[in-house]
């Protein structure tokens, strides 16, 4: 088991999360949240409450996502109420980002099409790439790897157009991720590379995010089998200013590459390593259930099944057993192949140890099956192609109406132009027509007085 793949939780997340970066910039405003509060029970000009109402939807998003949907639903009311397309675009973005923390795809979606029509509206590049690198983000949350491609290609080209270099970085190494996924591991390779290129232009004092690329080029090395090429990008990424947290995760992954590389005793050495470095413990108990995976393996290829037997039940102590965790299937793996082992050598094991771990592993298939009932990922992006192909549907059938309607508009002025011209060239016939009828009456009377 590789924990390069989930270095990303703390590594890469602050760089694979939703971007919403605007061009606006807000004008001078209160700093703190009860201020804004204030300010927006006053009497201020509209653009000032858009502004206010931005600045006030980052604060509420920390601490809760319902408070910062209203404030931007009523920041969009009032962007619409005025036209102004430019927050209109921004309030949608960020609605989208609210939607797809809550899970919410579909509108999430939506938000982001209808923010990138506006940013087209108003030609705001770097706006369109955000909504495009965002829907792309969501098929990658419900593992729709192929369908997120054409949307971060898509962000890719934005962002170099806008020369936004900090961005394409970003979309190129979630390509990376997506062909990764799909195991295209050369096209994987060759976007993470790209972006790696990018980021060492830009900002090379980017320790963290630097290492995040190395970390996730030595996991495509990895995946390829070729542990020693894994193990370079590894120790790049440790030539680094990092923290000692990212250090211990990049030496287990040293430690993994090396133990399938069949050098057992440097491996062990990484292992250790990793455990000595202080204040290297994370808090979250998904990853040292991972490590504590990897040392365990370690051990079974040792024969020490006993050692590995003690790390693996350490680990399904701690480990979440009420949702499914496939990270503790992994552990109740290892531990069915090390008791099988001490069985096989006439080891004694715990027939209450084999029950109970066999309970944990029916009671976690069991809520794999719940979760891919009320989930079904195939299905979601199905609805979530055709929910694009119908918004796009709606636009190409509103710029007809539009164009129907300017036609029409056209058509009925010129046909009153020339209803107009009509009435104007009849009136000028009708009085040219009574001259003529008033002059020969004159000239008739004329005659009529000569012949007198």
């Amino acid at each position: 088991m590789n924990l390069a793949k989930y270095f990303i939780i703390f590594a890469g997340f602050l760089f694979f999360a939703s971007c919403s970066e605007n061009d606006i910039t807000p004008a001078e405003l209160p700093q703190d949240t009860e201020s804004l509060e204030t300010l927006l029970e006053k009497d201020i000009d509209p653009v000032t409450r858009l502004e206010a109402y931005d600045k006030l939807s980052y604060d509420y998003e920390a601490v809760d996502l319902d408070k910062t949907i209203n404030v931007l639903e009523k920041q969009l009311k009032l962007a619409q109420d005025i036209e102004n397309q430019e927050y209109q675009a921004k309030a949608y973005l960020g609605l989208g980002i609210m939607y797809e923390k809550k899970g919410l795809y579909s509108k999430a979606i939506n938000s982001y099409l209808n923010s990138a029509d506006l940013n087209q509206e108003v030609q705001n590049t770097k706006g369109i790439a955000h909504s495009f690198n965002n829907i792309g983000i969501v098929f990658l949350h419900i593992k729709g790897y192929e369908q997120a491609i054409p949307y971060f290609n898509k962000s890719v080209e934005f962002f170099r157009r806008c020369e936004s270099q900090k961005y394409l970085s970003v979309a190129k190494s979630n390509l990376g991720i997506c062909y990764l996924k799909l195991k295209e591991l050369d096209i994987a390779s060759s976007s993470f590379q790209e972006a790696l290129t990018i980021q060492k232009d830009i900002d090379p004092s980017n320790s963290k995010r630097l290492a995040y690329l190395h970390n996730k080029i030595g996991e495509v090395h990895f995946k390829k089998g070729n542990y020693e090429k894994a193990v370079n990008q590894y120790e790049e990424a440790l030539s680094l200013d990092i923290t000692n947290d990212i250090k211990s995760n990049l030496y287990n992954n040293i430690g993994e590459s090396l133990m399938h590389s069949g050098n057992l005793k440097l491996a062990q050495n990484w292992i250790e390593k990793s455990l000595q470095l202080e204040n290297a413990s994370p808090s979250d108990p998904q990853i040292l259930v991972m490590r504590s995976n990897i040392q365990a393996e370690l051990y079974q290829l040792q024969n020490k099944h006993s050692e590995a037997l003690v790390i693996l039940n350490e680990a399904i102590r701690i480990a979440s057993k009420d949702t499914y965790n496939d990270v503790l299937l992994t552990s109740l793996d290892l531990i069915s192949q090390s008791q099988r082992a001490l069985a096989l050598s006439n080891s004694s094991v715990e027939v209450k140890d084999i029950f109970r771990i066999e309970d944990l592993r029916k009671q976690q298939e069991q809520l794999k099956s719940e979760v891919v009932e009320q989930l079904d990922y195939n299905k979601l992006q199905v609805l979530l192609d055709m929910e694009i192909k119908n918004h796009y549907k709606e636009v190409k059938q509103s710029r007809i109406n539009s164009q129907i309607a300017v036609y029409l508009k056209i058509s009925g002025l010129a046909i009153a132009a020339i209803l107009l011209i009509l009435c104007c060239l009849l009136i000028f016939t009708y009085q040219k027509k009574k001259k003529y009828k008033q002059d020969h009456f004159i000239v008739q009377k004329i005659k009529n007085v000569l012949n007198e």
